[in-house]
């Protein structure tokens, strides 16, 4: 089974896995603003946020 069993953990997330590589810096530095949350969810959240820029910039031109 993959993601939550039985209502225990996060929910699980339909998606497919894309390995990503970050230097020990940007690793460092996102570490100091989560403080111990998940990093999955910062990168997420990061690249919904960088989505949302680009295509309003995309809008924008149009």
């Amino acid at each position: 089974m993959v993601g939550n069993v039985q209502g225990r953990g996060r929910p699980a997330i339909e998606g497919r896995k894309t390995p990503i590589t970050i230097t020990d810096e940007q690793r460092e530095r996102i570490g100091r603003l989560i403080e111990g949350k998940r990093l999955g969810e910062f990168v997420r959240a990061a690249i919904d946020n960088e989505l949302d820029r680009r295509e309003a910039e995309v809008a924008e031109r149009s």
